[in-house]
């Protein structure tokens, strides 16, 4: 099955976003900005892309949430889901691989468009991996 092009672009902004808020929430420093009380105008583009989307699910599965960069990760990916319009479901992996291949395997029964893995054993994901490739969902692994 050949992926649609919007879905993977969404899913790279989102992956794009997530990195980068780790490396924000790990780096430790703070930024202070002013307010200026002026609202920013709203980006139809962005607003019309999102009803667009609003039709897509991402499933997005942790390694877990036991580190400042694996929490913002998920912040990150939430907060852009948000933004483009899409639904994400986000499970806590809790560092087993069997929760990952189980929690993987309910959301490609679930219908999932694409899923996203930060796994916790890569050896022991594979057969999840399989399972959403013979049912034409996209799988994208971070780490």
């Amino acid at each position: 099955m050949k992926v649609k092009r919007p879905l993977l672009i969404l899913v790279t902004i989102i992956l794009v976003a997530c990195l980068l808020m780790g490396l924000v929430a790990c780096s430790g420093g703070q930024q202070k900005t002013a307010d200026s009380g002026q609202q920013a105008p709203a980006d139809s583009e962005n607003t019309d892309q999102a009803k667009d989307n609003k039709d897509i699910t991402i499933g997005f599965i942790l390694m877990s949430r036991s580190t400042e960069f694996l929490v913002a990760e998920e912040w990150g990916a939430v907060e852009e889901a948000k933004r483009q319009g899409v639904e994400l479901i986000v499970i806590d992996g809790e560092n087993s691989s069997e929760r990952q291949v189980a929690s993987a395997e309910d959301l490609i029964a679930k219908g999932v468009d694409a899923l996203i893995l930060n796994p916790y054993n890569s050896g022991g994901i594979v057969a999840a991996v399989e399972k959403a490739n013979e049912a034409g969902i996209p799988v994208i692994t971070v780490d």
